[in-house]
């Protein structure tokens, strides 16, 4: 009886069998390399969410802000106690600014834009103006950040909101955004106001102000524009 002498693989076999685990291997690593770079490269997954929860909560912020301006003041006025700037610049230097450059916007029917956005309010309800705060928002025109602004003991907001200092609080960071993303602030009179977005027609009650603040951005998508409508309730005009 012949026994067949036992043989493995072949050369060729050998070869063939590496050069397929090499090309499953290298497609695997592309696949990763894919995924990685969809998640959490420019433009991904992860970058996006980042930067759509900082400008929520950035808004979020503002917006807060915004509802308490004119706050304590009698028969507070968008132009007496609110202050619209055009091509603002304010020098940084240690969490404190101090506004170097920029032209005042007449507020009135027809909404006009800036990038800084000052505002008086009484937090202490004081009978004295020299207990008035100053607060802001400021949009750097360089690097797109957006800072909140305060300055205590603000009696006169038209005086003193050129060279003194502000308490800067970055509500967003700075090159998180470019220029079309960018944060822009409208400000006018307006018929009919509600704060936080609600509808006059909807409730059947009254106007409480008239004074509307639109911040408009654009988000992680691209060519997708977003805008909050706030309205002033302690400004009448």
């Amino acid at each position: 009886m012949n026994k067949q002498a036992p043989h493995g693989f072949s050369l060729v076999e050998l070869m063939v069998g590496l050069t397929l685990s090499l090309v499953v291997v290298l497609g695997l690593f592309a696949l990763y390399r894919n995924a990685t770079r969809t998640t959490f490269g420019p433009g991904g997954a992860a970058p996006s969410a980042e930067l759509d929860a900082q400008l929520n909560n950035g808004l979020l912020a503002a917006q807060l802000s915004l509802q308490g301006a004119g706050f304590g003041i009698a028969s507070a006025s968008s132009a007496n106690h609110l202050l619209l700037l055009r091509d603002a610049s304010m020098a940084v230097s240690n969490s404190q600014m101090t506004a170097a450059s920029g032209s005042t916007v007449a507020i009135g029917a027809v909404a006009a834009a800036g990038n800084a956005l000052l505002w008086q309010s009484n937090p202490l309800q004081a009978s004295a103006s020299s207990a008035y705060v100053c607060q802001g928002l400021y949009v750097d025109p360089q690097t797109h950040a957006v800072y909140r602004l305060e300055q205590p003991s603000c009696s006169n907001l038209a005086a003193q909101w050129s060279g003194g200092q502000w308490t800067a609080n970055t509500l967003i960071a700075p090159d998180l955004l470019d220029a079309s993303q960018a944060l822009s602030i409208t400000v006018g009179n307006a018929a009919s106001c509600w704060p936080f977005g609600a509808s006059a027609n909807a409730s059947g009650l009254a106007t409480v102000g008239k004074v509307q603040v639109i911040l408009s951005y654009g988000n992680s998508t691209r060519d997708s524009a977003n805008s909050y409508a706030i309205c002033l309730p302690n400004f009448a005009s």
